[in-house]
């Protein structure tokens, strides 16, 4: 588990995969239009909120952040939504 007791390196990590799957998609970081970010505990938030502005300032999505009972592995503290909105592909 990457980041295992660290919710900030966790959220790097998660937003460096979203990266990764939107830019296989032709689009990037810039496209996001709203987050969901899951804590499993909200004291969490300055965290996981810096690593999330550091990823998205230029951007700033819609962002929601909600604390959660628990998620499906006992090391995760953060798991994040992204939902964008892609440039049409070439024709």
């Amino acid at each position: 588990m990457i980041g295992a007791g660290d919710a900030g390196r966790q959220t790097k990590a998660i937003i460096a995969t979203i990266a990764s799957a939107l830019a296989e998609a032709g689009g990037g970081l810039a496209d996001v239009v709203r987050t969901r970010i899951y804590v499993t505990d909200i004291s969490l938030w300055p965290a996981v909120a810096a690593a999330h502005s550091a990823a998205f300032a230029a951007i700033r999505p819609a962002a929601t952040m909600v604390e959660v009972a628990r998620l499906i592995h006992p090391d995760m503290l953060v798991e994040i939504e992204a939902e964008a909105v892609l440039p049409p592909p070439p024709p």
